[in-house]
């Protein structure tokens, strides 16, 4: 319910910016990353990558490139070399100059939250020195002075950690923050989190439509929204996957933004949410085409053709065409509810697995999801939830 998502979210607001790691009960991931073994940092990078790039190249820059050209190859992969010039030309223009123009500093409160996290703020197998702290400290102490209404939230320091461990300048630092917290989740990091409740309300929505099997089993196992899906909006999964899936994951969300974020939610809950025979939306489907005859295929295609239908209406026919994503998952039943915490931790072990080893999957299926839910389906969800929860 409405009413239980802000409770759940205040909980969480309190412990975002609480200063104390977040509890355990909470099944919370946005604290101290369990460190150490020989997990690679870095994405691996093998010749084939390079020579992918370069057919396309040429004799070119990358920053000719166009986005048609541009994100086949991203989905496959992005030397660190591209990518230190790319990113900063998808980022807002920052200089060094408005990260040195933060003194006197935030508040105290804000200061000290922003110490407390500083030393829990690492990449796994990587130990982040005292030069790299004065850094982030520096750029999250700046942006709190640039915008109060967000000041600071647990989560912003893992965002800026992931540009701090690529190699890029203070400034670009800076940018790179600015870019996610208001323009890619708006609102989200606020200090009541009303962007992470309005947007958790549009996933309700999303998820209902476009994969009402998912949407059931939630409802049976009592599995919340606001918990499931906090990483992904807090920190676009920086506090809890390996940094190498992370970069290559952010490699395609800082091109497409806030669209790309819901995409890759539904996508990840369409390949790896666990319903009640234990496949996913994605498997069944899979094992449901291997076996089907061509009248069964009939009418399947008719059963999506009336899904899609459906989410036409809701979204006003932006997404005529859509028919066999929208029909992913329809006829599920009542079944014996589930321990919630187990379900959820489920859904988080095989969605980590597979982003790490199947990442272009994940892509491909966010890919085919954005054209459902562009820009202009979720800022119209937005304004009706928002409509909707105004008292006047």
């Amino acid at each position: 319910t409405g009413a239980g998502t802000r409770r759940r979210a205040a909980a969480l607001a309190r412990r975002l910016r609480g200063g104390a790691a977040p509890d355990a009960d909470m099944d919370f991931s946005l604290a101290v990353l369990e460190g150490g073994g020989s997990e690679e940092v870095m994405p691996f990078e093998d010749p084939a990558m390079h020579d992918r790039w370069s057919s396309v190249l040429g004799r070119r820059c990358v920053k000719e490139l166009t986005l048609v050209e541009l994100k086949p190859l991203i989905d496959m992969g992005m030397p660190l070399k591209y990518r230190h010039a790319l990113w900063p030309e998808w980022l807002p223009k920052s200089n060094a100059e408005e990260v040195d123009a933060w003194d006197p500093g935030p508040c105290e409160e804000v200061a000290k939250q922003i110490d407390l996290d500083l030393p829990r703020t690492q990449p796994r197998g990587l130990e982040i020195g005292d030069d790299q702290r004065q850094i982030l400290r520096r750029v999250l102490n700046a942006y709190a002075v640039r915008n109060p209404a967000v000041g600071y939230c647990q989560g912003m320091n893992f965002i800026a950690m992931v540009f701090l461990v690529l190699g890029f300048a203070e400034a670009t630092i800076f940018s790179g923050l600015r870019r996610i917290v208001e323009d890619i989740l708006p609102d989200v990091h606020a200090s009541g989190l009303e962007g992470y409740i309005r947007d958790v309300a549009v996933l309700e929505v999303l998820v209902h439509h476009l994969l009402p099997a998912v949407h059931q089993q939630l409802e049976n196992n009592e599995v919340s929204l606001t918990v499931l899906a906090l990483d992904h909006f807090v920190s676009l999964m920086a506090g809890k996957w390996p940094f190498v899936v992370v970069v290559r994951f952010w490699d395609f969300l800082i091109i497409e933004g806030s669209p790309a974020v819901f995409a890759s939610f539904i996508a990840l809950l369409e390949l790896y949410f666990p319903l009640a025979d234990g496949l996913s939306v994605a498997d069944a489907q899979a094992a449901a085409e291997a076996a089907a005859t061509d009248s069964a295929t009939s009418a399947r295609d008719r059963q999506a053709s009336g899904a899609a239908g459906a989410v036409a209406r809701l979204f006003g026919g932006v997404c005529a065409g859509a028919s066999q994503m929208a029909g992913r998952g329809c006829g599920a039943t009542d079944v014996a509810a589930e321990d919630p915490v187990e379900v959820m931790e489920k859904f988080r072990t095989r969605s980590s697995r597979g982003a790490a080893e199947e990442m272009q999957r994940l892509l491909k299926h966010t890919r085919r999801w954005m054209k459902l839910i562009p820009q202009r389906v979720i800022d119209r969800i937005r304004g009706e939830i928002l409509a909707e929860s105004d008292p006047s």
